[in-house]
């Protein structure tokens, strides 16, 4: 279920970081945000998802639970400290805060896929 939630909210991410790119592309100011958001919210975010959906334990798990949480709360508040660091604000504490949670996040899902995501030998013979 996990992962199909991850993947159903990356493509809102998608969407939101093309409209950005339209809409930020001539303010320099702005330009990290954009990538930010394509690669964390959309790309790490649908890939995770599919590992998830294809390795449905590892979605099951505590980790992947963890993993979407962390990542999920992470990106609105990196990326709202990005975008006011690209205003002339202090990104400070959103950003750092941010960025701890997805790389927590982060660290849950590699653990994860270290502990859940294997093949079944019996069940890959028997459908053989």
């Amino acid at each position: 279920m996990i992962g199909i939630m991850m993947v159903r909210i990356s493509v809102i991410y998608f969407f939101i970081g093309v409209l950005l790119g339209i809409l930020i592309h001539k303010v320099p100011e702005l330009a990290a945000v954009h990538p930010h958001w394509n690669l964390l919210g959309w790309v790490s975010f649908a890939l995770g998802g599919i590992v998830y959906c294809v390795f449905p334990k590892a979605g099951a798990s505590r980790l992947g639970k963890a993993h979407f949480w962390l990542h999920l709360a992470g990106i609105p508040l990196l990326l709202y400290g990005l975008l006011r660091l690209g205003i002339g604000q202090s990104a400070e504490p959103f950003a750092p805060i941010g960025g701890l949670l997805i790389a927590a996040g982060a660290l849950a899902f590699v653990i994860n896929v270290f502990r859940n995501v294997k093949i079944d030998l019996k069940q890959e013979e028997s459908a053989r």
